[in-house]
């Protein structure tokens, strides 16, 4: 049973952002895009982070000089590498620190939809460094950092409720779908919450249904505060050496 005070605190900062981005929506077309990332991050995402998890725009990099598209909203630790900041909260993000690139959207339509795919397969390109070092050696233990998780948040779509779902068409534009999803997470309020899960023996795409209450945004939410700790212990503590050093010969003395 869940706490109903956090709960409807929740729920009336979702209708708030709902309301805020439609709105925006009516009155403002040239700055929508920037409008509904301000109303994801402050209504939705901000209240639910621990403390040192943070929120940032801009590019995802690796150790290896990779670079991600532009994305959103990064959701990223602290704890883990620092960023390099130029802005207000807009950087470049060491890709072992971030746990979540989330893409916003207005609508979501086909065009949409693929642009968003075709952003996350850069993302997936980057090299991650080993998670974990002994403390008194230098050459790398343990497994790779765990990997960004890729998430598509938009506020409307522009299928019709008796007509294709959204996993349907989301099959149409990812052949690994059911298999390594290039974009495991999505919501739509009013539509529902999806999410992959990978060891499921058959239908492996979990769906959380739409309700009056928005449980849906809600449990979207919800799962991912639940994911945002334990992704930070997975991902142990790279060398931030890694980079600024260059190799090159050294003399001993």
């Amino acid at each position: 049973m869940s706490n109903e005070i956090f709960r409807n605190e929740l729920r009336k900062e979702i209708q708030a952002a709902i309301k805020t981005y439609e709105d925006a929506a009516a009155l403002d077309h040239s700055g929508l895009r920037g409008r509904v990332r301000e109303i994801v991050t402050e209504k939705l995402l901000k209240p639910i982070l621990p403390p040192g998890i943070e929120i940032g725009t801009g590019k995802i990099t690796d150790s290896k000089n990779n670079f991600s598209a532009e994305t959103d909203l990064i959701i990223y630790s602290r704890l883990t590498l620092p960023p390099l900041i130029y802005g207000h909260s807009t950087g470049v993000f060491p890709v072992e620190s971030c746990i979540y690139a989330i893409e916003v959207k207005s609508q979501l339509n086909a065009t949409e939809l693929k642009s968003s795919i075709e952003k996350f397969k850069r993302l997936r390109s980057l090299q991650y460094l080993e998670s974990f070092y002994p403390l008194n050696f230098v050459n790398p233990i343990g497994p790779a950092c765990s990997f960004v998780i890729p998430v598509l948040f938009a506020f409307t779509t522009d299928l019709s409720e008796s007509g294709k779902t959204e996993i349907q068409r989301y099959r149409e534009n990812d052949d690994t779908a059911d298999i390594s999803p290039i974009i495991p997470v999505f919501c739509v309020p009013e539509r529902g919450y999806w999410w992959f899960k990978a060891n499921e023996p058959n239908k492996k795409w979990i769906h959380h249904p739409p309700s009056e209450e928005y449980d849906e945004v809600i449990d979207f939410i919800g799962g991912l505060a639940n994911t945002i700790p334990v992704e930070v212990i997975k991902k142990g503590q790279p060398y931030y050496g890694n980079y600024i050093i260059n190799p090159r010969p050294f003399n001993k003395e």
